[in-house]
């Protein structure tokens, strides 16, 4: 097992896995702000 020919493999897999990561981060935070938001134009319900 060569580790010099799988070490690009890995950072792709790393990319992908910190991409995921961000993203989910990202949308969670969009649903937050979406329900602040909301709940301004909205108040009292």
């Amino acid at each position: 097992m060569n580790i010099t020919n799988n070490l690009p493999v890995f950072l792709e897999g790393l990319k992908i896995m910190a991409f995921g990561m961000g993203g989910i981060f990202i949308v969670l935070s969009l649903i937050f702000l979406a329900i602040k938001i909301l709940l301004k134009v909205f108040p009292g319900k």
